[in-house]
């Protein structure tokens, strides 16, 4: 296992995956994950973003990720209702780019996600 690994899907019925995410150049492997053409992303902390589908409100109404939805008030209290799939990744703090998450980071972030589903 290399020290970079890729994002955490998070997709609105609850299925967690680790997908591949390049170093750079990383917004189309982003867009085809989240399956849309523009992302947003709301920044968690100084090493976690969350993107989502820019147009979540039109394309994913009444589909709540109630677990990323969760994520996101852990960091942020009275954050939103999310909707949709979202990718957790990390970031560059020097410059803001979107990195992989260090194996580290990924095995830290699915302990909580998984602790917060039991």
């Amino acid at each position: 296992m290399n020290d970079e690994t890729g994002a955490l899907l998070l997709t609105a019925d609850a299925r967690i995956e680790v997908i591949s995410l390049p170093a750079s150049n990383s917004l189309p492997t982003m867009r085809t994950a989240l399956g849309c053409g523009m992302v947003d992303v709301l920044r968690l902390s100084d090493h976690l973003d969350m993107w989502f589908d820019d147009e979540y409100l039109y394309n994913y109404a009444g589909q709540p990720n109630t677990l990323a939805t969760e994520i996101a008030r852990r960091f942020q209290p009275g954050a939103s209702t999310i909707l949709g799939p979202v990718l957790l990744t990390g970031i560059d703090q020097s410059t803001g780019e979107t990195l992989p998450l260090t194996v580290d980071r990924l095995r830290m972030l699915l302990s909580a996600v998984l602790g917060s589903v039991s």
